[in-house]
């Protein structure tokens, strides 16, 4: 049941996300629009819900239209709990009260990085609170918390479904029901408010997009090793677990992790960084040198440097900020590599000049010279929203390596973006890909085949054209205080931090 106060809390709750989305530069709109007059209700459930998958199937966005996301919901028998940096639909909020009124437990972990973002999740908070006090959902059927303190930022995006007991401790993998599932996405579950076509003049409350609207992936697996390990960490850092805790992810071989560093600051070698002083204090040092907990970018790393001549290397991402990763790149193209990337074009911040990520992309196009029979880096680069409002946003993160006999060698799909922050100091989660997950593997190579060959607003650098756009690209600079100075330790994420305004814990609205 959406009454009118809820779905315009949870209006709200969007456009406050977007008004300061935190620093991992998840932006994306859409033409798409909800409005209170016109909300598509949330997918009725199908009786009985299907199985969860024996592997892993791949959906792509804004193709399915989120729907993957909503079978998730509909198959919980017992529990549903979300991990998620954005978080505001109607139409995600009315499934998930759906599930309360069917006895469902529910619990989400909100990302607390900075003012917009506790701004954000206690606008989503408050809508589906009223929303289940309408529905009659008995109180302790729902639980939001924020983050845990010992990251960055919980930049992972992911639904565990059925995996924990009435207690809400994690079971093992032997004591999954087969109601048990695991969706990881590589998109937020937030409405996208649209771009200002006019910076100087007042901005409205206006609709917001689907929260499907950008190339995103979902993949669901019903394997019960994944899931237990899900479901294990999701429980540590629901309990706020403290700054010595690191849940052995590094040696992890069954999912991609980012989860933190610690010995960032002195005296805390083996703890994550305290909360007042964070991953970009002041403070910081680097010997003894600091130890990243997650598996996350040794995984991605090796895949780009253990790729061979005539070998196909394919990337979606939405930055490319991470120093070794060009080094890896560059080196990969100069032996013979075909590598090629899928991005979303940033225009040159209006303070801070051109976005590390597209630097660096030219840097890499021009690996070799114009005239090397080597193939190089090529890049296809969708316009900017704020010039073209209803281009497709990249906003997927995957790798995916080949041989030249089109043999599948490993690959990638998750919250991970290639920057120094996302890898090293978020919470992320991931996926890695081998030759058995060939679902998985064939819909982001489709996917990625026809976006790579867009010609709708798109251009491409590549070693003959390693940094040209069209001059209407950069007739509207990105703001100051752009998203996409990213949680890399740039001077924009620098003057851009905050005190972590809320500690982990309950949200508490009013």
């Amino acid at each position: 049941m959406t009454t009118s106060r809820t779905l315009t809390a949870a209006v709200v709750a969007a456009a406050l996300f977007l008004t300061g989305c935190a620093s991992d530069s998840d932006t994306a709109s859409d033409d798409a629009a909800v409005t209170e007059d016109a909300v598509a209700a949330a997918p009725e459930c199908p009786t009985p819900s299907p199985p969860p998958p024996t592997g892993e199937v791949a959906v792509a966005q804004p193709d399915d239209q989120g729907q993957a996301l909503f079978d998730a919901i509909c198959a919980a028998t017992k529990t549903i709990d979300i991990v998620i940096y954005q978080i505001g639909s109607p139409q995600l909020q009315q499934a998930l009260v759906a599930a309360m009124q069917r006895g469902v437990k529910v619990r989400v972990v909100v990302d607390g990085y900075k003012a917009s973002q506790v701004e954000g999740g206690e606008g989503f908070a408050s809508a589906i609170r009223l929303e289940a006090e309408d529905a009659g959902v008995p109180a302790d059927a729902l639980s939001i918390n924020w983050s845990s303190d010992n990251f960055n930022i919980t930049h992972q995006k992911s639904v565990i479904v059925d995996a924990v007991d009435d207690s809400g401790a994690a079971l093992s993998p032997d004591a999954l029901p087969p109601s048990a599932r695991l969706l990881v996405s590589t998109g937020n579950f937030q409405e996208y408010q649209p771009e200002v076509k006019d910076p100087s003049s007042p901005t409205p409350l206006e609709s917001p997009g689907k929260f499907f609207s950008a190339r995103d992936f979902y993949v669901t697996t019903g394997d019960k090793t994944l899931i237990a390990e899900a479901a294990r960490v999701f429980v540590s850092d629901f309990s706020c677990a403290g700054p010595t805790v690191t849940n052995d992810l590094r040696d992890s071989t069954d999912l991609v992790w980012s989860n933190g560093t610690t010995g960032l600051y002195a005296n805390e070698v083996g703890q994550y960084p305290p909360v007042e002083q964070g991953y970009f204090g002041p403070d910081k040092v680097q010997q003894p040198p600091p130890v990243d907990q997650g598996n996350s970018f040794l995984y991605q790393l090796d895949l780009i440097e253990n790729a061979q001549a005539g070998d196909l290397v394919r990337i979606y991402n939405e930055e490319f900020a991470s120093t070794p990763f060009v080094r890896a790149v560059t080196e990969a193209a100069q032996r013979g590599v075909d590598v090629q990337f899928v991005m979303t074009y940033e225009p040159p911040s209006a303070k801070f000049g051109p976005s590390q990520s597209m630097v660096n992309l030219s840097k890499v196009a021009a690996a070799v010279p114009a005239d090397s029979t080597l193939p190089g880096v090529t890049v296809t680069l969708f316009g900017p929203q704020a010039v073209f409002p209803d281009v497709l946003y990249i906003h997927a993160k995957a790798i995916l390596v080949k041989g030249a006999d089109g043999s599948f060698k490993g690959g990638f799909v998750g919250s991970e973006n290639l920057s120094s922050g996302s890898m090293g100091y978020n919470r992320e989660l991931g996926l890695p890909l081998t030759s058995a997950d060939t679902q998985v593997v064939n819909l982001i190579q489709e996917t990625f085949d026809a976006d790579f060959a867009s010609q709708a607003n798109t251009t491409q650098w590549n070693k003959s054209n390693p940094s040209a756009v069209p001059d209407e690209w950069n007739s509207k600079p990105e703001a100051p205080a752009s998203d996409r100075a990213s949680a890399d330790g740039s001077p924009g994420a620098l003057e851009a931090r905050d005190t972590k305004p809320v500690r982990c814990g309950p949200v508490v609205t009013g």
